[in-house]
């Protein structure tokens, strides 16, 4: 069993390497992540039969998901989906689809940060922290996650820039200057613009920071750090009808305050303070 099988729930290290996986290994894939409780009861061959392939397809699966077989997968399922809320109990409805939302995000939030790499964490933080531009990118469902860390570095006294049109990101990114870092923020890692402008960033030769849910991405692969956020049991891979920026929220905000541990004071808190309090409404 891999190290990151170890140390992270089962559904979030699937998640990450899901890219990776051939046709056959992502239908095992995404069973488990749909049906993560019956799982646990299925022998390997009963999986094998339940979504239609070989018991050896099954056991090659358990194995590029990092584990040493089936029964190791089993046994961190059983330990992941103990700690889990079963969901709203005896609220059916509306109302109970919404607390059962709100219990799964809070599960995938605990596990956010359970892929991310200390050293890749350190480096990030230093580069952003003593760049003399951070760069922030990122486009559909991800472009509000890079606009609430664009404005976390720019209250540290960062110089920050951000545009939201996708392709004045591109066309900026060949002016990026000297001392530049890019923070890209991808759910996917597939996002085509969000990839065009990295690899615009790339010829400028500015390091690449990617926030992203994808081990193993397009953009992934053009990246120099990525931070690998969890996102358990997303079966919906277009983002749209699940929670499924939470994570990316939760991890940009504390990357921010890891940042803001490193920055010397540039004396911007109490302006930044004066300006939030006075959009307030006085009562």
């Amino acid at each position: 069993m891999s190290e990151a099988a170890l140390t992270s729930p089962v559904t979030a290290t699937i998640r990450a390497r899901s890219p990776q996986l051939r046709n056959s290994e992502l239908t095992v894939a995404r069973f488990i992540l749909e049906n993560p409780r019956e799982v646990v009861g299925l022998t390997v061959n009963e999986l094998a039969a339940a979504v239609g392939l070989s018991r050896a397809t099954v056991i090659r699966a358990a194995k590029r998901f990092g584990f040493s077989g089936y029964q190791q997968l089993r046994i961190g399922l059983a330990q992941e989906v103990g700690r889990s809320p079963l969901g709203p109990g005896e609220h059916t409805g509306p109302y109970g689809d919404l607390l059962s939302t709100i219990g799964r995000s809070v599960e995938d939030l605990r596990s956010a940060g359970s892929l991310l790499d200390a050293a890749t964490v350190d480096r990030a933080t230093e580069l952003i922290a003593h760049a003399g531009n951070v760069f922030v990118v990122g486009c559909g469902l991800s472009g509000p996650v890079a606009d609430d860390l664009a404005m976390r570095l720019s209250a540290l006294g960062i110089p920050v820039s951000r545009t939201v049109d996708p392709l004045a990101q591109q066309i900026a990114a060949f002016s990026l200057p000297p001392g530049s870092v890019c923070v890209a923020v991808s759910g996917s890692g597939r996002n085509s613009a969000t990839l065009a402008v990295v690899r615009a960033v790339r010829e400028r030769e500015v390091p690449v920071v990617l926030i992203t849910t994808s081990e193993e991405s397009p953009t992934s692969r053009s990246a120099d750090l990525v931070l690998l956020v969890a996102l358990p049991g997303m079966s919906d891979p277009t983002g749209i009808t699940e929670i499924t920026r939470l994570p990316l929220y939760l991890l940009g905000q504390a990357l921010a305050g890891a940042v803001g541990h490193l920055v010397p004071d540039r004396g911007v808190a109490e302006k930044v303070a004066a300006t939030v309090n006075a959009f307030a409404v006085q009562p």
